[in-house]
């Protein structure tokens, strides 16, 4: 099964940027530009609904850890719980699978100038 919302996801931190200070707003948009990347190739990375919400809560949580605001942590987390919430409400036991391609553009990220 194929995600095709990277997409949406790109356009979601877009719209954060939009209210955030230069130094975060830089790197919210590198954020989608991930995202955009990913959304391209059109990479397989989830087998269930349970999985699929699984994976967002912890490329959320993945995210958080990039930014030194407290307020874009604080979101990014809040996001991740409710990722969580509906990953429960699947009914599925969801076992994590890290995407590397995700992985690795938030390894760029990580080592970018802000």
């Amino acid at each position: 099964m194929f995600y095709s919302g990277f997409e949406s996801d790109a356009a979601y931190f877009d719209l954060i940027a939009q209210s955030a200070d230069a130094k975060d707003r830089k790197q919210l948009r590198q954020v989608s530009a991930a995202y955009r990347s990913l959304a391209k190739k059109g990479e397989p990375h989830f087998v269930s609904r349970g999985l699929h919400w699984s994976n967002r809560a912890a490329k959320c949580r993945e995210l958080s850890e990039q930014f030194k605001n407290p307020a874009c942590r604080t979101q990014l987390l809040r996001l991740a719980e409710s990722y969580e919430v509906l990953a429960g409400a699947s009914g599925e036991q969801p076992t994590l699978r890290k995407t590397s391609a995700l992985s690795a553009n938030l390894a760029a990220l990580s080592r970018s100038p802000a």
